[in-house]
């Protein structure tokens, strides 16, 4: 049948506690998201410093634990690391799979009874035959406080398995804002489809900004959206902080991709090679590889830097803007360097 949520409606999940966590897991032949209407689970993940039942200024994080769990102010991190407020002090790990989310966001560092950490995102898993999204699917992480040092949550998971993603609407899984501490890193979005309608620039997972302090560590890192159509080997990866300037990196394997994005202020760690089948844009981001970089196409650096352990082989063109690039080993361009 069809699920439809019309006229400024709302599904959500229940929120995580500090013994129970839980999903929000969608199966329909139709789902239709009016303008307007939404599902959200800002916030439903695991539990910041002090919200709820965790009596600790210690965010909880993947097994709903505080061991590991961001300290001293530090926003969560999922898919994206968390704001660095407090260098001393522990900001909880990345986790999880780019290509398969199936974990909470986890919550942000917490002062205090009254002024408790950002809890993580929850996690949105859906399989329909046809999604359409004029409304938003919001797995963002809750906001750390405007007036005190606290860490935003982490960005949560998106899941969606569909024949058709339609609409002019949003998908995100952001990192959480807070007004002095560590922002949240953004979380994780798949999307496996036959049919991509809903443009790709609406889907997010940036991670948050610490809204009152000009240090770019304490902002929170972007988190990562997998893209795969059904009649493709390979998705397309984005690393995506949708402009908010950060230290904090995306840390992803190498592998083989259609494509790969890198763009808004993102810094990616890559510990392997990166390997795509089209042209490669790098934009006002930041990249680092233990291996090498062979797109298929083109590579194009706009106002970023990037670092390679191995060689470099472009079979199109080589263009750099205002940017910089490092090569430890050998660089192939069979095209123009420009």
């Amino acid at each position: 049948g069809t699920i439809s949520l019309e006229n400024q409606s709302s599904l959500s999940q229940a929120a995580a506690t500090t013994t129970t966590a839980s999903k929000l897991d969608i199966e329909a032949a139709n789902i239709v998201i009016s303008a307007g209407s939404k599902i959200d689970v800002t916030g439903k993940g695991y539990l910041g410093g002090y919200s709820g039942g965790n009596s600790t200024t210690i965010g909880r994080t993947i097994g709903n634990a505080t061991t590991g769990g961001s300290a001293g102010y530090n926003g969560g991190s999922y898919g994206g690391m968390g704001g660095l407020y407090s260098s001393g002090s522990v900001v909880n790990a990345l986790y999880g799979d780019l290509m398969n989310p199936e974990e909470l966001g986890s919550g942000g560092s917490g002062q205090g009874a009254s002024y408790p950490g950002g809890n993580g995102g929850g996690l949105v898993e859906i399989t329909a035959g046809t999604l359409t999204v004029d409304g938003s699917i919001l797995a963002d992480g809750g906001n750390g406080q405007p007036n005190a040092a606290t860490g935003g949550g982490s960005g949560g998971g998106v899941n969606i398995h569909v024949g058709t993603l339609a609409g002019t609407g949003m998908i995100t899984a952001k990192g959480g804002t807070t007004g002095y501490g560590g922002a949240g890193g953004g979380g994780r979005i798949a999307v496996y489809y036959e049919l991509l309608t809903l443009p790709t620039t609406s889907i997010i997972a940036s991670g948050g900004k610490n809204t009152n302090q000009n240090t770019v560590a304490y902002n929170g890192g972007a988190g990562t959206v997998y893209l795969k159509s059904g009649s493709q080997f390979h998705g397309s990866l984005i690393i995506n902080n949708n402009g908010i300037t950060t230290t904090n990196a995306t840390a992803v394997s190498g592998g083989t991709f259609v494509s790969v994005e890198v763009k808004g202020g993102a810094v990616l760690a890559e510990t392997g090679s990166i390997v795509t089948e089209t042209d490669m844009t790098i934009t006002d981001s930041q990249m680092t590889l233990s291996g090498g970089l062979n797109p298929s196409g083109s590579l194009t650096l706009t106002n970023s830097t990037v670092v390679t352990g191995g060689s470099v082989t472009v079979p199109g063109n080589l263009t750099l803007n205002k940017s910089s690039l490092t090569v430890t080993d050998r660089l192939t361009v069979t095209g123009t360097i420009s």
